[in-house]
């Protein structure tokens, strides 16, 4: 190829390139071009709810204008452009446990997708178009659940790169490299989860990168592999999200920023200017602390009560049991409680007099019937106790039919 030929062709590139140069930048979704079908909306915080905990439901929100991705002309092949996007999305599950069924980065023809089935599908496909190569729909998949194509959903936790339909070509599970070691994490658990999407439209080459969020960007993507996208893209294409629930499981779905740039890199975004991540709902089984707290907790509970039961009653009934000093030489005594139901708990009415050291009582035995008197002191200090107990040992000298 001649020099002048070769430099023309450049400089046609280099316009290509610049003229097709596009970019943008959501710090949360309350002032943003973004058209919303389904159940997606935007929330008081200014998160990008694609669902909420809600059975069989979708959600879908794409940039409100289609872009230029594919280059077409007569004498050459058709080229992709490449293109880059960062965004942060956030999975809540119920408490209950594990939810379902995902999200997807979606490149479509169109943002409406008539008939399409959530669950394993996540609101693209039905069961009769999924695979179909006139589906033109590029997936990059977080899901949740698998048991795709079966009926045995269990817990899923991966990221795929998916042509026309559901089945992965590239797939992984949720992960991020830390110092060159690959760590792994549960993207329904993490607070958020940033994503970086990277194509770049002369190699093929597809990168992947994912992170728990706030941590930086990791050096080497989850996934870097040429994956040739030319035969889904139309010449025009929408860039936006897909979610879904299920019959039996149900996460809400949010995107709380995005950034995309054609044939550049995307903006970083700034995570003091997102929304805040919504807040997860605790799972029990994951504080199982909790448990052992709250049996220590009701045993001391129920310790303390049977010994403040004990307590009451023995003061109640035990107490006046006790025998004093000055009744050891008594002759006879009598329990306080049978002189309590005597003397009819010591009314008014049974009251005979008042002595020098108290009342006196009329009151009958219950278990004889026999008719007493009962003096009842009051508390006295230790001279009057003293006197007391003269008169009680004088008392007990004397003999007589109606004294005891």
């Amino acid at each position: 190829m001649a020099p002048k030929t070769l430099f023309g062709l450049l400089i046609f590139l280099f316009l290509l390139v610049s003229s097709t140069a596009f970019s943008f930048t959501f710090h949360g979704f309350n002032e943003s071009n973004i058209t919303r079908e389904e159940k997606a909306k935007i929330d008081n915080q200014g998160r990008l709810e694609l669902t909420r905990r809600e059975n069989n439901i979708v959600g879908h929100a794409f940039y409100n204008e289609s872009i230029k991705i594919l280059h077409k002309t007569a004498s050459v092949q058709p080229k992709v452009f490449s293109f880059s996007t960062c965004f942060v999305f956030s999975i809540v599950s119920p408490s209950a446990g594990p939810g379902g069924f995902g999200l997807a980065f979606t490149i479509a023809p169109s943002t409406r997708f008539p008939q399409a089935e959530g669950g394993h599908l996540l609101g693209l496909f039905n069961s009769s178009n999924d695979m179909k190569s006139s589906n033109h729909i590029l997936v990059v998949e977080f899901d949740t659940v698998n048991g795709y194509k079966d009926d045995t959903d269990t817990v899923g936790n991966h990221v795929g790169v998916n042509k026309n339909g559901m089945s992965s070509n590239i797939s992984e599970p949720a992960a991020y490299f830390v110092d060159g070691k690959k760590e792994e994490f549960n993207m329904e658990k993490a607070d958020a989860v940033c994503v970086w999407i990277e194509y770049d439209g002369e190699t093929e080459i597809l990168n992947l990168t994912i992170s728990p969020y706030l941590e930086p960007k990791p050096s080497k993507p989850l996934i870097s592999e040429a994956v040739d996208i030319k035969s889904v893209m139309k010449e025009s294409m929408f860039f936006g999200f897909s979610a879904s629930t299920g019959k039996r499981k149900a996460s809400a779905h949010y995107i709380l920023g995005w950034s995309f740039a054609l044939n550049g890199i995307a903006p970083p975004l700034d995570y003091a200017l997102l929304p805040k991540p919504p807040p997860k709902e605790k799972h029990s089984q994951s504080f199982p602390w909790i448990k052992v707290i709250i049996g220590m907790l009701s045993a001391l509970t129920f310790n303390l009560l049977c010994l403040f039961l004990y307590v009451t009653l023995y003061k109640r009934y035990m107490v006046f049991e006790t025998l004093e000093d000055w009744e050891m030489d008594c002759p006879h005594r009598f329990r306080y409680r049978d002189l309590h139901l005597a003397t009819k708990r010591f009314v008014e009415s049974q009251l005979i007099g008042v002595g020098g050291f108290g009342s006196v009582y009329k009151g009958v035995l219950p278990r004889t019937g026999t008719e007493v008197a009962v003096k009842r002191i009051l508390r006295t200090p230790a001279k009057g106790m003293r006197e007391f107990a003269a008169e009680i040992e004088s008392l007990g000298r004397l003999r007589h039919k109606n004294l005891v």
